[in-house]
């Protein structure tokens, strides 16, 4: 029997144009196969005959007896080789001709929300080891098929990784299908995921495919897979285990093989869960054959800056607005703050940002208050003064200035001197010359001036 997992494998890289992995693949089919044929038997056969024919002398007919006796073994061997090969082609075509009407079919094509660009490792941006360390086992793991388990908070890019291991996989050229395990209905996860029958439940009015089916060749990821109910959860094991997808409403040895892969998210404590039993600790241990933990924006502030840098380059609100930059002040901000959000509430913060700018460049004032931290109202004992509310607002001016003293006068309204004098004294407004006491004696040959009475 030949391996049909390495025969399935080698048809799906041929149909995806992956020539030399397919041809790899039925060699060590064909391999395997032939070493547990009796190839030595036949042979050894064939030249014990020759040489009984040798010794009685009739040589050239024992050469042609061992010539046909080698070539009978390998023909016959690789007849049945290539017999066996065609029939589980033929068994695989016949499944995609039955999926190609399906995919073919515009009521059952996939929305955009439902699938989702491939990535590459590339494009996971960061410069601390740990993100560096993420793109590398993305960089192995995507080559094969293994199931991936991507774990990590809210927000932090678990999306971007599994686009990332689909971008370099060699299913690439296939649709990447996303589901939203927590959206769905505890009622409707196995419709959803294997498909249904017209008829199979209350509002079933006709037959349609599952997510999995669609995924044929390509990739499913199941993100926060920890919301699957029990019941769907050992449907995904049994579906793990065998590739085979059994429709609701389909009788119960129905089942129709698909060549997907799995990749799944979670920002859940999986084992505690396992632990405490809402959660299998088999498709636990299945679904984490490979896992890939992407860290929290807190655990790698290095990386705000060069996140930034790529949100402005590939952002339309950023281009539209013509901001290229954030100034230092802004990124100090920043980097103070702890991202309970991570890259999502990074991105929006800095979106509102460029709303309200003004120029190239995105200052620490038009940040969102809760990045800023000047949401609660200030104690008295943290109560501004006067002079550090002034010298606050001078070095915004000069911030919006790009440096230039004459137009930061301008936006405060002030003579370039005054700043000037300003920021002498650290931007501070310079005390003023305390007048001398009234009630000392004026100098000599001068009199004091007369008091005008209000009318």
């Amino acid at each position: 029997m030949l391996p049909h997992a390495d025969i399935a494998e080698s048809h799906a890289h041929f149909r995806l144009g992956n020539i030399e992995r397919a041809e790899d693949l039925f060699d060590r089919a064909a391999a395997a196969w032939l070493e547990k044929q009796n190839l030595a038997r036949v042979a050894e056969s064939a030249i014990r005959f020759g040489n009984l024919l040798a010794e009685a002398g009739d040589l050239g007919r024992a050469i042609r007896v061992l010539q046909k006796g080698l070539d009978a073994a390998i023909r016959g061997s690789y007849g049945e080789l290539v017999r066996r090969f065609v029939a589980r082609i033929t068994e695989l075509d016949r499944e995609a001709l039955v999926l190609q009407p399906i995919r073919s079919n515009p009521d059952f094509a996939l929305s955009d929300a439902e699938t989702a660009a491939p990535a590459r490792a590339e494009e996971i941006v960061g410069i601390s080891p740990a993100i560096e360390t993420v793109r590398e086992l993305v960089r192995r793991v995507a080559p094969t098929d293994v199931p991936v388990l991507v774990t990590g908070e809210s927000g932090v890019g678990k999306e971007l990784v599994a686009r990332a291991i689909h971008g370099s996989s060699p299913r690439h050229a296939r649709p990447l299908v996303v589901v939203n395990c927590g959206a769905i209905p505890e009622g409707l996860v196995e419709a959803e995921l294997f498909g249904h029958r017209k008829g199979a439940f209350t509002g079933a009015v006709r037959d349609a495919p599952g997510k999995l089916v669609l995924a044929d060749g390509g990739t499913v990821f199941l993100d926060e897979v920890g919301d699957l109910p029990l019941s769907a959860q050992v449907k995904i094991l049994r579906f793990l285990q065998s590739g085979e997808v059994h429709t609701v409403g389909d009788a119960a040895a129905s089942a129709r093989r698909v060549n997907v892969r799995v990749i799944a998210a979670t920002n859940r404590d999986l084992a505690r869960m396992a632990a405490d039993g809402r959660f299998r600790s088999d498709l636990l241990f299945r679904l984490n054959t490979f896992p890939i933990r992407v860290p929290p924006l807190r655990e790698r502030p290095e990386d705000i800056r060069p996140i930034a840098e790529h949100l402005m380059r590939t952002d339309p609100v950023f281009r539209s607005r013509g901001i290229v930059k954030v100034s230092r002040a802004a990124m100090d901000a920043l980097r103070r703050h702890t991202w309970p959000g991570n890259v999502r509430e990074l991105h929006g913060a800095l979106v509102y940002a460029a709303v309200l700018a003004r120029g190239d460049t995105l200052q620490s004032h038009v940040l969102p208050e809760s990045v800023t931290g000047c949401v609660e109202p200030a104690s008295p004992a943290t109560f501004p003064t006067l002079q550090e509310v002034q010298r606050e607002h001078v070095a915004r001016a000069l911030e919006l200035a790009g440096g230039n003293q004459s137009r930061a006068a301008e936006l405060l309204g002030v003579h370039r001197n005054t700043l000037r004098n300003w920021m002498l004294f650290g931007r501070d407004r310079p005390e003023p010359r305390r007048p001398e006491s009234r009630s000392a004696s004026p100098p000599k040959g001068r009199s004091p001036s007369p008091t005008r009475s209000k009318p």
